[in-house]
């Protein structure tokens, strides 16, 4: 965020018009990150596929799914996991239908 003594010094110097921001890239193309998908709690593994314009990211999950306009705080740099703990966003939505018709 801008402080408001900037904004101040700014407008009486009359330089105003001229302010432009710069938004901080912390992730880039190609890095492998895990996401939480639609802002939701749990996270799935992907990989940045974009910056865009406000900020945002555009993700493509390792079960192909896609997500544009991700903020950085739904993101982190992905952690190597053990082989057979990677879970996709599709397996965890369909675990809780098999444990529950196992109950049967």
């Amino acid at each position: 965020m801008i402080s408001a003594l900037i904004i101040r010094l700014l407008s009486t110097v009359g330089h105003l018009s001229h302010l432009s921001l710069t938004l901080a890239q912390e992730f880039m193309v190609g890095d492998k990150v895990d996401a939480k998908y639609m802002g939701g709690s749990k996270w799935f593994r992907g990989e940045v596929k974009a910056f865009n314009a406000d900020g945002s990211y555009s993700i493509k999950y390792d079960d192909g799914e896609t997500e544009d306009a991700v903020s950085s705080s739904f993101l982190r740099l992905a952690e190597a996991a053990p082989v057979g703990l990677s879970q996709t966003r599709k397996q965890a939505h369909l675990a809780p239908l098999v444990l529950s018709s196992c109950a049967l």
